[in-house]
């Protein structure tokens, strides 16, 4: 399997021609064979040591990689989603490999943890349907699929707010309009992977359709990021409990042309940010959801 990957210690040994930089993409140093890449490599090294911090666990890694997966099992044998790890590593760092050289992307090992453990859950969960634990929840701590009994999963509560991830801070924001539209508030809060509030607004604004709400919100919350300055290294989860808004975000061209130059200004923000927007449901949601009606006034 490992052997049909374009790495470029293989390109060079087929005989590709344009293969004159060997070095490993991700950390510039050793040569990037499939050994080096998905386990030696020092940015992919430092990935695998935080999952096994996470379980604390102590290993001696070997040289091959299939030698690696075969030991992985045995590491933590009764758990069930420490199987689902190494695919998900495996994974992000091929598609942050190729991110690199083919558009000219950056290492940023806060996210490469991130989406890991992202993709981690999302395979879990794919896999075992009957998990009703929340996603958020899994994300910042995959143990919490081996904490209880499959049959008590049920009971976790769903609709509570979730800490980010280490190394990433999370934006709140709601909008709220009186019955008639003629008048409407906004509220955000910015919270870190402690839960420790680190800014808040509550304002009022004019009228409008609810989801004018909803966008005037984000664009404050981003703004409020803008104006605090206190977190430079740290990456930004955005959650809104509005599909609508979320959707134009991310896709600006679908918006209707009434909101096209607002929707469009946050879009470019939260692109060139590297933002990750998620929807909260409205229950998770329920301090933002106070700090927008208080702000009606």
């Amino acid at each position: 399997m490992f052997g049909k990957l374009h790495i470029k210690e293989e390109l060079s040994k087929r005989g590709v021609a344009g293969i004159e930089d060997l070095l490993c993409p991700m950390c510039g140093k050793g040569e990037e064979s499939i050994s080096h890449l998905f386990l030696h490599c020092e940015v992919v090294w430092v990935l695998w040591s935080r999952f096994f911090r996470g379980w604390n666990v102590s290993f001696v890694v070997p040289n091959k990689v299939i030698d690696f997966l075969i030991l992985w099992d045995e590491l933590i044998p009764r758990s069930t989603i420490w199987k689902f790890i190494p695919r998900a590593v495996l994974w992000s760092v091929w598609k942050c490999r190729n991110e690199i050289i083919f558009q000219k992307g950056k290492v940023d090992s806060a996210l490469l943890f991130f989406l890991a453990r992202f993709r981690t859950v999302s395979w879990f969960e794919a896999s075992f349907k009957d998990i009703n634990i929340p996603f958020d929840s899994l994300v910042g701590d995959l143990k919490l699929a081996d904490s209880i009994g499959r049959q008590n999963h049920r009971s976790v509560a769903t609709s509570r707010w979730v800490p980010p991830p280490e190394g990433f801070i999370k934006l709140n924001v709601d909008g709220a309009m009186v019955k008639g539209w003629d008048k409407g508030g906004i509220g955000g809060l910015i919270r870190d992977d402690r839960g420790l509030k680190l800014g808040t607004f509550s304002e009022k604004i004019g009228g409008g359709p609810p989801i004018l709400a909803e966008l005037l919100a984000i664009k404050r919350g981003l703004s409020l990021i803008e104006e605090l300055r206190s977190f430079p290294t740290q990456r930004i989860i955005l959650e809104s409990d509005s599909t609508t808004a979320l959707k134009w975000i991310k896709n600006p061209d679908v918006c209707i042309p009434l909101f096209q130059s607002l929707v469009r200004g946050v879009a470019t923000y939260v692109e060139g940010k590297g933002i990750i927007s998620r929807h909260i449901v409205r229950a998770a949601n329920w301090e933002v959801d106070e700090l927008a009606k208080a702000g009606i006034g």
